[in-house]
């Protein structure tokens, strides 16, 4: 055999064997060979025993790992609590303030019209 053909029959068990360790390997063995965008940080959570084969099956309907299915519930969510807002200096509380009350004063004059005349000037020395 020459080394031609030799490369030729190498490279064709080399595919064949890939494509077959994608369907035999489980997808619980499989690792991810890239880095995140996102760092993350590992998190224990204790799943009652009863359950995992449930969240197993889920997984696997979904096309991902149990621990995938865990973290995209829980950044699901995450999303959809409330975000509270960060107030780090007086100028960004008192025009949170200032919104909070601009906001309340329309909504009231909104909902009873000619009740509430309300106008907040900002002092010129400021």
């Amino acid at each position: 055999m020459s080394d031609t053909d030799l490369d030729q029959t190498l490279r064709a068990l080399a595919e064949e064997a890939e494509l077959e360790r994608e369907d035999t390997v489980p997808l619980s063995a499989r690792r991810k060979t890239r880095r995140e965008k996102d760092p993350s940080q590992v998190y224990s959570v204790r799943i009652p025993v009863d359950r995992l084969e449930q969240l197993r099956r889920a997984a696997a309907a979904r096309g991902s790992a149990p621990s995938a299915l865990i973290r995209e519930l829980v950044v699901a969510f995450l999303d959809d609590q409330p975000v509270e807002p960060t107030i780090t200096t007086a100028a960004e509380a008192l025009e949170v303030l200032r919104q909070v009350v601009l906001g309340q004063a329309r909504a009231s004059a909104i909902s009873n019209p000619g009740t509430l005349d309300i106008s907040i000037k900002q002092d010129p020395a400021t």
